[in-house]
């Protein structure tokens, strides 16, 4: 990763780490919202419309790019998330009955339990 990167990325992770909701490098002004975080609270089809965008601009990049790989993964996890807690939701556990498929629940091969740190971020 070249230094430009790093520095970026560290201008970011102060930034966040301090708490800042914006922070400027080279005179350009950035959030600190990660795509994790924006995922979260996106309605099933705009989550759906931007895991397929992102991996799309991904892909074009030739999965090279960190951050672009890290913003459609983001995305894809959420959906993943949403289908553990469905499956949470019916009793069931997430880790256990991901790698099988129930009943007529639909997509639970890849459904994950979400971490404790997006459950607080997360509107119900």
């Amino acid at each position: 990763m070249s230094d430009k990167k790093n520095d970026f990325r560290s201008s970011f992770k102060a930034a966040k780490s301090s708490g800042k909701k914006t922070f400027s490098y080279k005179g350009k002004k950035y959030n600190t919202t990660t795509a994790e975080e924006k995922a979260v609270n996106l309605s099933p089809s705009k989550l759906t419309k931007k895991s397929n965008k992102s991996y799309e601009s991904a892909k074009r990049a030739g999965f090279k790019s960190k951050s672009k790989n890290e913003i459609s993964e983001s995305y894809t996890r959420e959906g993943q998330y949403r289908k553990g807690d469905k499956l949470e939701a019916k009793g069931l556990n997430p880790k256990k009955y991901s790698d099988r498929m129930k009943g007529d629940f639909k997509g639970s091969a890849f459904a994950l339990k979400r971490p404790s740190r997006l459950i607080k971020n997360r509107k119900k």
